[in-house]
């Protein structure tokens, strides 16, 4: 019998008004999932979910190869694609990826940088798929990060800040000081502590300092710097006395010059008084051996 269009109307005592009959939703077969009560995901466009669907929960140590199958076996039962599929860990959960030849898993970069397996998901952490490559059998996933670590010396994460009480007590390890907390640590400890000379001073210019009884550490740190300023001044002086010594140096070179060069002048001089003195040896024997001579007497 072949399909016949079937409008109804009714008489209203002028005209024949359409009649919409109203359709029971339990009555129309395979529109309502039995355990939800709700209409069969595969048959609603995929424009309803947004593209994400969420596929499960995730409540123990899982393979990519297992989360695979989960996926496919969501999607066989309600139809559409991997795509935007989700699952949302219940607790601590290991993934990891040993060597499948049916299907590559790669793991997009998440908010916590994570890239490399074994990927640690922490509860409320979703794992999503990105898309799925038929062709390649590549399956792409991402982790949106919903539950925030503590930071670490060795961990990026979530750190709160110190409160003044905690920047004075000083034994809080996982907080971050602010500059009004750091202003709360340094009062606290310039109002409670003295310092005598033995612990601040190294040099003996500075041996005066902190010899005040209840002396503060503003006070000393005042007159430290009162001390570098004439440590400067000395630096200084230093500085102009060892140009004047390098240049008395000089003249000391230039003097002991004129001093060598007088050295030999007075040699020579003395070389010329010792022929002189032998010229007169020789005259003297020559007037004491002349018979024409008197007395003659020759000093020298």
């Amino acid at each position: 019998m072949a399909d016949l269009p079937i409008t109804l109307k009714r008489y209203n005592g002028t005209n024949y008004d359409v009649l919409y009959p109203l359709t029971n939703t339990e009555q129309v077969e395979g529109l309502i999932d039995s355990n939800t009560q709700k209409i069969f995901e595969h048959l609603l466009p995929s424009s309803v979910f947004g593209g994400m669907r969420y596929a499960g929960s995730l409540s123990e140590n899982k393979t990519m190869e297992e989360c695979f199958f989960l996926i496919d076996g969501y999607v066989s039962s309600n139809g559409g694609q991997p795509d935007g599929c989700y699952f949302v860990a219940t607790t601590t959960v290991q993934l990891t990826d040993p060597a499948n030849e049916n299907i590559t898993t790669v793991l997009n970069s998440g908010e916590e940088g994570d890239t490399d397996f074994p990927i640690i998901l922490e509860p409320n952490d979703w794992l999503i798929v990105d898309r799925y490559d038929e062709t390649e059998h590549i399956l792409y996933w991402s982790v949106i990060n919903n539950t925030y670590q503590d930071a670490s010396t060795t961990k990026k994460g979530v750190m709160r800040f110190a409160t003044s009480a905690e920047a004075v007590a000083g034994t809080e390890q996982y907080a971050a000081v602010t500059p009004l907390a750091l202003e709360a640590r340094i009062s606290e400890y310039d109002s409670t502590h003295t310092h005598s000379a033995t612990k601040v001073r190294q040099y003996s210019d500075l041996s005066n300092i902190g010899t005040t009884s209840g002396e503060t550490l503003s006070t000393i740190l005042l007159e430290i710097d009162s001390k570098i300023a004439g440590i400067s001044t000395n630096t200084t002086n230093i500085t102009n006395n060892s140009s004047n010594i390098s240049t008395n140096t000089s003249n000391i070179s230039t003097n002991t010059s004129n001093i060598n060069t007088m050295n030999a002048t007075l040699s020579s001089h003395q070389t010329t008084i010792q022929g002189l003195e032998s010229r007169i040896e020789i005259l003297y024997q020559d007037v004491a051996n002349s018979s024409k001579v008197g007395d003659i007497i020759i000093e020298y």
